[in-house]
């Protein structure tokens, strides 16, 4: 299921370790679960919001976190949260041409901070975010050595880089039909050269950041259906009742 939420795209993958679930009448994604359906032991689901590129100009908002609905499990079986995890991930991409101006050969490269900030929204659990989740990146192009006048073009990026925050206590408030607020902040510095001699760089830079949040519950399922006695079982459990008829016709006898 997939929905717009402040020009970013959030996709809710609600298939659990036991299959699918149903979720507001759509079949939801599978991107991110694992397992089959109604199988005892651990298994998660997670929601991804996956935001639009960004450039130097802040991006904030507000998006909103789906409770993990323990009342889908399948009838027989229960679901029990154990754990709650936020993921904040930031990825930044830049192309361009380095110049030096000066009179003297130089040594440089292009850099650029980004940073992503998630925060409690409104109706969040409390426990939630208590203190914010912060992203730092630094992309940095190659240094290239350049003689007066001379210019090279440049292609930088760094890797996925992710801070992940983890709950496994009081997770009452996570559990629910309902959804609750997360604020995010993202933010790309301009950037600048640097180059020893220092000042002697210059160049057109273009610098993209990407950001991801994930929140992903992990949980136990356990079965209320009685279990049947496996064939070992049923085999020692039918020698007994013909051992008990033995003793009976004795005693009759």
């Amino acid at each position: 299921m997939k929905y717009n939420l402040l020009g970013a795209v959030s996709t809710v993958a609600m298939g659990a370790a036991f299959g699918l679930m149903n979720v507001g009448g759509a079949q939801a994604a599978l991107s991110c679960t694992v397992g089959a359906n109604n199988t005892v032991g651990t298994g998660y689901v997670c929601q991804e919001q996956l935001f639009s590129p960004f450039g130097t100009t802040p991006v904030t908002g507000t998006f909103n976190v789906d409770r993990f609905d323990s009342s889908l499990a399948s009838p027989g079986f229960s679901w029990n949260l154990t754990k709650v995890q936020y993921l904040g991930g930031l990825h930044l991409s830049s192309t361009g041409t380095l110049g030096n101006t000066g009179t003297v050969v130089a040594t440089g490269n292009f850099s650029s901070p980004a940073t992503l900030t998630l925060t409690q929204g409104a109706g969040a659990p409390s426990n939630f975010l208590t203190t914010a989740l912060t992203r730092n990146v630094t992309l940095a192009s190659p240094a290239v050595v350049l003689s007066p006048g001379q210019s090279k073009s440049y292609v930088a990026v760094t890797n996925d880089s992710t801070s992940t925050r983890t709950e496994t206590s009081s997770l009452a408030g996570f559990i629910g039909n309902t959804t609750f607020g997360a604020n995010y902040n993202l933010a790309l510095g301009i950037g600048g050269f640097v180059s020893d001699p220092a000042g002697n760089f210059s160049g057109t830079p273009v610098t993209t950041g990407r950001a991801d949040i994930t929140v992903i519950y992990t949980f136990d399922t356990t079965t209320d259906v009685p279990q049947v006695p496996e064939p070992a079982s049923m085999a020692l459990l039918g020698a007994g009742l013909v051992g008990l008829g033995v003793v009976r016709r004795r005693r009759k006898a």
